[in-house]
C-alpha cells in the first residue's frame, strides 16, 4: 500500500491531520518479510498553503532581547548611573 498523491491520507488541507493506523507491523523480521519494505513517502504542504513560523519562547525575561539582538537599554534618566 504505497501512498501517491492523490490518497486522501495525505491530504493537509485541514490541519491537524488525523491520526492514521501504522501502515507497517510494529515487530519487523526480514525472514518472514513477503514484499520488499516500503519507503518513506515525503510530506508535501498543499501549493496554497502559507509560510508560518511559529517561535514559543520560555522563561524569557523583558530585557533578555531587543530589536538590535542585545539587552534592552533604558533611556529614562531614573536609570542612568552618576
Amino acid at each position: 500500500m504505497n501512498a501517491c498523491p492523490d490518497d486522501p491520507s495525505l491530504d493537509r488541507h485541514v490541519l491537524p491531520v488525523r491520526r492514521l493506523a501504522p501502515r507497517v507491523a510494529a515487530e519487523v523480521d526480514r525472514r518472514h518479510q513477503q514484499d520488499p519494505f516500503p519507503g518513506v513517502e515525503q510530506v508535501r504542504p498543499p501549493e496554497s498553503a502559507p509560510n508560518i513560523l511559529l517561535v514559543m519562547l520560555d522563561d524569557v525575561g523583558f530585557g533578555t532581547s531587543s530589536a538590535f539582538g542585545g539587552p534592552t537599554a533604558s533611556r529614562s534618566g531614573r536609570d542612568a548611573s552618576p
